[in-house]
Parts: C-alpha cells; sequence; structure tokens
C-alpha cells in the first residue's frame, strides 16, 4: 500500500480536496487503484450536525454515513463509492479510545496522547486504505491511498493526526509515502506573487516530521517561472516538484490543468509508480465551452450566502445542464426574503426552473411555501428535495386542498394538519 497525504499549508479551504480527487483521477487513468480517508481534526462524530453556513454542505454516503462535502468530489471524480470508515474525525477517534479504555484493552495503562491515540490512528488508517471500493462494475482492492488533512498541520487540533502521518512514513519507508502541500500565494497589486507564506508553512511542516514532497500553488493568476524557482530554492523541493494551480481554474478542469504539466512524474520519482497507461483522463464534462443556451436555474435557501452549503446540488444541476448543451446560471434566493415582500414576480419573472433543497429549522420556511406557490401556479419546472419535499407538499395542501393549517411536524409538532409526521421508532 502507498500513501499519498495532501495537506493545506497555510489556511483551510485552499482546495485540497479537488486536488486529491484530481490525483485520483490521474492515478487511475494509469490503472492504479485508489482510495480515500479524509481527516477532519473536530471533535464532532461526524459532520451530520454541523451548520452549513460554516462547514459547507453535509455529503451523504450509500452506507447513510453524514461526512464532509469533500466525500462528493471523491466520489463524482472518480465514479466510486466510499464508506464511513473512510472518514476520520478526532470525535470519532476518542470515542474509540474511551470505549477501550472502559474495556480494559489497555490493561490498566495511563493512557496518552503518544503512543495511544496516534497508535489508534495509525491502525485506524491502515485499516481504511484498505478497504474495498465499490465501482459501477464492481469492486476493487486499493493500491494507493490518498488521504487528505483538513485545516493545516500547525492547528493545535491537528497535532495528533501529524505525528501519526509521521510515524506511518517512518513505518512504511519513503518509496510508499508522499507528501503534497497545497500553498497559498498572495498577489500584490503590483503583480508580485508573494512566497514568504508558503516558506513558513513548509518549514514548519518540516519542523513536524512531514516535510513536503510536491508543492501545488494556488494564486489569482499562473505561477510566472521566477516565483516556481524561488520557491523550490527556499522550500529545498525541487523545481519539478513545483505545480501551478490558478484559483480560477474550473474544479472539473483541475485534472487536465496538472497533467498537462506533467504532475504523475512526481509519483514516477517519488513512489516508484509505473507509467502503466499513456492514455488520456478520464472524461470529465466541459462545462467552460459556449453553450447552446442558457438556464436560469432558482435555488431557494437560508443558507445562499455561502454556495458551499449547496455544492452537489449545484454541480449536479450544472453537469446535467452540459450534457444537453445548456449553461446553468445559477440564481440564489434567500428564502427569508421572500417572507417580507408581497409579490415576489420580480425575482422570479424570468426563471427557468426552480429547487428547493434540504435545510434544517424553521426559518424562511413561509418564504419556501412562497416560492413553491409561484413555481406550481406558473408552471415552472420545480424540484423538491428533502426540506424542499416537505415544502411543496405543505403548500399543496394549503392552497389547493384548503388545508390552511397545514404543516409538518418538524416545524410544528403541536399543529393539528400535519401532513407529514416523522417515521416512528427512527
Amino acid at each position: 500500500m502507498k500513501y499519498i497525504v495532501v495537506i493545506g499549508g497555510s489556511l483551510s479551504n485552499i482546495g485540497k480536496g479537488l486536488v486529491s480527487s484530481s490525483t485520483g483521477v490521474l492515478l487511475k487513468s494509469k490503472e492504479y487503484d485508489v482510495s480515500f480517508i479524509k481527516i477532519d481534526p473536530y471533535i464532532n462524530i461526524d459532520a451530520g450536525r454541523l451548520s452549513p453556513s460554516d462547514h459547507g454542505e453535509v455529503y451523504v454516503l450509500e452506507d447513510g454515513s453524514e461526512v464532509d462535502m469533500d466525500f462528493g468530489n471523491y466520489e463524482r471524480f472518480l465514479n466510486i463509492g466510499l464508506s464511513n470508515l473512510n472518514s476520520i474525525t478526532t470525535g470519532k477517534i476518542y470515542d474509540e479510545v474511551i470505549k477501550r479504555v472502559k474495556s480494559g484493552f489497555y490493561m490498566a495503562k495511563t493512557v496518552q496522547i503518544t503512543p495511544h491515540v496516534t497508535d489508534y490512528i495509525e491502525e485506524r488508517i491502515q485499516k481504511a486504505s484498505r478497504l474495498e471500493v465499490k465501482e459501477e462494475d464492481g469492486s476493487y482492492i486499493p493500491d494507493i491511498c490518498i488521504i487528505e488533512l483538513g485545516g493545516t498541520p500547525s492547528d493545535i487540533e491537528s497535532i495528533i493526526f501529524v505525528e501519526a502521518l509521521r510515524r506511518l512514513k517512518n513505518k512504511v519507508g519513503p518509496s510508499n509515502f508522499m507528501i503534497i502541500s497545497v500553498e497559498f500565494l498572495p498577489k500584490m497589486q503590483n503583480g508580485d506573487q508573494k512566497t514568504k507564506i508558503a516558506q513558513s508553512s513548509v518549514k514548519k511542516a518540516a519542523s513536524l516530521g512531514i516535510k513536503p514532497d510536491v508543492i501545488i500553488t494556488r494564486c489569482d493568476n499562473s505561477l510566472s517561472q521566477s516565483t516556481k524557482q524561488k520557491i523550490s530554492d527556499f522550500c529545498e523541493i525541487s523545481i519539478n516538484d513545483v505545480y501551478d494551480l490558478p484559483i480560477t481554474v474550473d474544479a472539473y478542469d483541475v485534472p487536465n490543468v496538472l497533467n498537462i504539466q506533467n504532475y504523475f512524474d512526481s509519483f514516477v520519482k517519488h513512489l516508484n509508480l509505473e507509467n502503466k497507461n499513456s492514455s488520456s483522463l478520464l472524461y470529465f464534462p466541459n462545462l467552460n465551452r459556449i453553450n447552446e443556451k442558457s438556464l436560469d436555474i432558482a435555488i431557494v435557501g437560508k443558507y445562499t450566502s455561502n454556495s458551499d452549503c449547496y455544492l452537489s446540488v449545484v454541480n449536479a444541476l450544472r453537469i446535467s445542464c452540459a450534457k444537453y448543451n445548456h449553461h446553468a446560471n445559477i440564481v440564489w434566493i434567500e428564502s427569508t426574503d421572500l417572507e417580507e415582500i408581497a409579490d415576489c414576480n420580480s425575482l422570479f419573472n424570468n426563471i427557468d426552473a426552480m429547487l428547493i433543497p434540504g435545510g434544517f429549522g424553521t426559518r424562511g420556511i413561509e418564504g419556501k411555501i412562497t416560492a413553491a406557490k409561484y413555481a406550481r401556479e406558473n408552471n415552472i419546472p420545480f424540484l423538491g428535495i428533502c426540506l424542499g419535499f416537505q415544502v411543496a407538499v405543505i403548500e399543496f395542501c394549503r392552497n389547493v386542498l384548503k388545508i390552511s393549517d397545514a404543516n409538518s411536524e418538524e416545524f410544528d409538532a403541536l399543529g393539528k394538519n400535519k401532513v407529514i409526521i416523522r417515521m416512528r421508532n427512527k
């Protein structure tokens, strides 16, 4: 088993998930079987109860596990299916270690972060990396596991995982363990690309025992050759292991952008991989081509200030439209705004379709009901997902069946006419 660890040197939300997924695409195109592990250093057991406005959309795996939205990229990019064990959080680790303490597993020893917790993290990683991965035509046992470490290595929450990864590297050997750091490069008003932040984060990672083998830079514009050389010199990394990934690149173009820079050469060099197949990358929809028609699709929600809250919905719409040579123009509608205006015609007048996604709580519900009513009365194609479907049912019952106080048990537990109720014992 070979491991590829993707870290974000200086800040989170820099594109580690895209780099991890795109690396998987490249390896799969070379006929290597790939799996993924995402490490989230928060105390929560899973992402199911995290606020979407803070953490982005929750992604649900086939086994029902609620995980980080990066899993959506892993599964979509490679058309695979992962499981709950591929998601590691601090909460899961401590929960299991405490259970072991109570069961007598440690034989009355003083249980410490090192070695007991870090040993269990290693155990969990090695077990998850060897899990069978589902694909469209069956399943496979992976050759390579890509591990994405959430946050940054210097975060206090990440230290135990960094230490576990350092130990794992020593255990499996450098030819079976590779570290990729995704680094942000600020661009000044005069166009200069600053590397000091990247230099500092690489030195910090090295001091923790996980010195990067490869650096992928994120900047507003393309990396200049002089900046690339500077990174190589000050971070003590070969210039051939420094890659350019501008922030403006579309997510589904990332595999090709890295591939044309001979990205795979670094894996041949550091992991002794063989170039089994020189064929082109797996098919990805060209979302940037000139399409026949643009469709204005309204997404009505209450987390619209952060589009990551509805990432899978947006991706599904864009890819579906691209398949039929259309461009999806997403129109964000804040549901609470609909509760404050008498006529919403100005908001929806030019809408071709409407989608109300899932969510939690009662805030904005009446606004969503107003939106669903407008779609029904004006024959606008409508899709309600989860909470959005509840909204559609309530709207129909109130305005067509004339049950004026129709509601869902989720929103009004004491209501008289609950047209949607919770499943008992669930």
